[in-house]
């Protein structure tokens, strides 16, 4: 009986785009509220939101439409029927409509049917679709990911669907989080009923609010206004001057545009209507839902990973020529960055670059930065360098057995602007890849640095033999060299004293034959391997002491080395006639 029913009431959330309310009736007859049978069955032939759309559009665009289902029907003598109300919306509001049931000649029966509608007619996306296609989804994360500091602004789009017949407007606002700063009021609380009873409490911070033109995001429109019905695109920008990672909420307050908001239009007369929230509706029983946009982005200092490498490290032997393997040396770099890093490289000391390789083909036209080549290695690439040592011109003997020379691999990274170096700016920071160079040298010693022939006869001349040692790990090329000496002494001519029994040396006269040396040294030069891991390696050189004259003889020799540390000996005889003294020998050998 249409008397058990006083009234319809139900609240119908936006959080579902068509909602189903049921309500069970028991009548004589019901017949159509708003729509007539013919314009429903039209518009059942469509599917999902099509047909709410439509059928919104066919009640007046008024931003709820009732149906019932089955609008007539014939009831047998104490028979029941039961009947759905559907409840279709696309506008925040409280509805009110009432549903009228004949029986008959009978006098109609009034229903009321109230329906409050809550959420949000806007919703946000990061990709354009259609105000049909649109899902409720008033909250969006914006993530710039992983930016090299100090890069080009980098923009980030999104769009707001208006899925209501009214023009809508929102008004944003930007709080930056995690700045530390003082507020009165740090933290938002907000409530939400939960169906089936109890509250949902979200506590967030509030952060500082970032006012227009200022901080590391710009909300490019403040205030934005879309259409009933369409959708409308709005940017962010970002950028970041130091390597931190930044986080902000910007919060959208929507509200109804223009004469929508609470008046309604007679002809040329527009009147105030107080107390309703559009022309069609009282306030909806909580406030429209807001707009919040998550924003992040994290400016990095860019590096490429060395894979545990600390430094570049040169072993090399001074006598060796530079096209030796051991004066190049190469390493490989990764970008462990989530972006894209450009860098341009150059040396520091006596090194040079022979070749650069990376995994990710470079452009045709590479571009350059103060006649340096910018090389491009987007996330998990690499790049292989081979460095090489420029050894330095040597002015006479090293210092020392080994040398150690610095330098190092500078890579500049440079800012960025899309795919592009910005114009015009200085690198954002420096990698100093550390490099070292030990050089080698040889070094000769000798096992004796004097040999003294004493009295030798010219008719009979006397060899001894020295030995060359290299006692260090590099080849010692090796030559052995008369040096400037003082002229030969002129011996006293001896004579005889009865009384001591010695003799005294009279002075000679004649000048040593320099076309014929006294002393004569082979092998004169050579190559004495470097030990490695075993004993020093060793070189005999026989000296042949041969006297023309009778005279006192000396001599003083230098073993150069190529590249390295040489040494002196020296040589001193006699060459004397007097066979005496070896006759002596021979009797005091007897």
């Amino acid at each position: 009986r249409s008397s058990d029913i006083d009234s319809i009431r139900t609240q119908v959330r936006r959080n579902k785009r068509r909602t189903e309310m049921s309500k069970t009736l028991r009548s004589k007859k019901l017949e159509t509220v708003l729509l007539t049978d013919a314009v429903v069955s039209k518009i059942d032939s469509r599917r999902g939101q099509d047909r709410d759309s439509t059928l919104l559009q066919e009640a007046g665009s008024r931003g709820v439409v009732f149906l019932v289902s089955p609008a007539q029907g014939t009831l047998e003598p104490w028979g029941t029927a039961e009947f759905q109300v559907t409840c279709v919306n696309n506008m925040c509001g409280t509805y009110f409509d009432t549903l009228m049931c004949e029986i008959g000649g009978l006098p109609a029966k009034p229903i009321p049917v109230r329906a409050g509608v809550v959420g949000s007619p806007l919703a946000l996306q990061l990709q354009v679709y259609s105000t049909s296609q649109v899902v409720d989804n008033r909250s969006l994360n914006v993530n710039w990911g992983d930016l090299c500091v100090c890069s080009a602004t980098q923009k980030r789009k999104f769009w707001v669907s208006n899925t209501s017949p009214f023009d809508m407007r929102v008004d944003w606002s930007m709080h930056l989080l995690g700045s530390g700063g003082a507020s009165k009021k740090p933290a938002m609380v907000s409530l939400e009923p939960v169906a089936g009873g109890g509250v949902s409490v979200t506590i967030e911070e509030r952060g500082v609010e970032v006012k227009e033109g200022k901080g590391p995001f710009k909300l490019l429109t403040r205030e934005l206004v879309v259409p009933a019905g369409t959708t409308k695109p709005a940017e962010i920008e970002f950028a970041g001057s130091v390597p931190k990672k930044f986080m902000a909420v910007v919060r959208g307050k929507q509200r109804i545009e223009g004469a929508a908001a609470g008046k309604a239009k007679r002809g040329n007369i527009t009147e105030a209507m107080v107390g309703t929230f559009h022309p069609h509706a009282a306030p909806p029983c909580e406030p429209l839902g807001g707009l919040r946009l998550s924003l992040v982005a994290n400016t990095i200092k860019p590096s490429l990973d060395t894979q545990g490498l600390e430094s570049l490290k040169f072993v090399c032997h001074s006598c060796v020529p530079l096209d030796d393997t051991s004066y190049s040396r190469s390493a490989a770099f990764t970008n462990t960055n989530s972006t894209t890093v450009m860098f341009t490289l150059e040396t520091e000391g006596p090194y040079k670059i022979l070749s650069v390789r990376t995994s990710y083909p470079q452009p045709k036209v590479q571009e350059k930065v103060a006649g340096a080549d910018v090389y491009v290695v987007p996330p998990s690439e690499n790049v292989d360098i081979t460095v090489q040592y420029r050894k330095q011109v040597q002015q006479g003997e090293p210092e020392g057995l080994t040398r150690q020379v610095g330098g190092s691999l500078k890579i500049a990274f440079l800012p960025q602007s899309g795919t592009r170096v910005l114009p015009g700016a200085e690198p954002v920071c420096v990698q100093d890849f550390p490099m070292l160079t030990t050089v080698l040298y040889p070094k000769i010693s000798l096992s004796q640095d004097s040999v003294n022939f004493e009295n030798v006869h010219p008719n009979a001349p006397k060899v001894m033999e020295i030995t060359l040692i290299n006692p260090t790990l590099v080849d010692a090329t090796w030559q052995i060299v008369d040096e400037e000496h003082p002229k030969p002494k002129t011996p006293q001519r001896r004579r005889s004293s009865a009384a001591s029994g010695t003799t005294r040396r009279a002075s000679a006269t004649k000048a040593p034959d320099r076309a014929h040396p006294a002393f004569e040294i082979h092998p004169t030069s050579g190559v004495i391997a470097g030990r490695g891991i075993g004993q020093p390696q060793r070189q005999k050189v026989t000296i042949r002491f041969h006297p023309k004259h009778d005279l006192q003889y000396k001599r003083q020799y230098r073993v150069r080395v190529k590249k390295g540390l040489g040494t002196f000996f020296a040589l001193k005889g006699s060459g004397s006639y007097n066979e005496v003294l070896e006759s002596d020998l021979a009797l005091s050998l007897s």
